[in-house]
């Protein structure tokens, strides 16, 4: 069993996964548009963190489960993708660099990504169990910027909209 990782499972799958290898998924694309109000966020400061809207492609990671931990992963991971709502799990065929396989996927085919001033809030002041939301967001660029990707696939796409990190929320009349 594949776990395709485009977010932060990326970086902290919560699992020690036998093989890891980029992959690409064609027909959907980041979105940053899962309102997280536990892990990157709070009821009154909600954090967003990314999801997967159907169209375009989105270039990841695939996590090879390990056998003898399957169901125990599975279960975790379902579990923690799901304590924010939104979320569905699909069994998807992905482009690795090794081949094609089917991988479990959490899409959120049905959740709109906020206006650009909800997100300049988040990113600078929301935080959750798991950290600031800032952070979140970070480590998944930076993860990004640092995948080798095979040749001819398209460039790593953050989802992120234009003119995020123009002005800062905090100082701006």
């Amino acid at each position: 069993m594949y776990v395709f990782a485009y977010g932060s499972l990326m970086w902290n799958p919560g699992f020690a996964p036998t093989k890891a290898h980029p992959a690409l998924l064609n027909g959907w694309n980041r979105a940053w548009n899962v309102k997280s109000t536990f892990y990157r966020g709070c009821p009154d400061r909600p954090g967003y963190v990314l999801g997967l809207r159907e169209g375009g492609s989105c270039v990841g990671i695939v996590l090879k489960v390990p056998d003898k931990e399957g169901q125990a992963v599975i279960e975790r991971l379902t579990r923690r993708e799901n304590r924010e709502a939104g979320y569905e799990t699909r069994t998807l065929p992905v482009i690795s660099s090794r081949g094609a396989i089917e991988a479990l996927v959490f899409t959120t085919p049905r959740l709109a990504p906020p206006c650009l001033d909800t997100l300049k809030g988040a990113y600078a002041c929301s935080s959750g169990y798991a950290g600031p939301n800032r952070d979140y967001i970070d480590r998944t660029r930076a993860f990004l910027r640092d995948l080798a990707i095979p040749h001819g696939w398209p460039e790593p796409e953050d989802g992120l909209p234009e003119g995020l990190f123009d002005v800062n929320p905090l100082t701006s009349d």
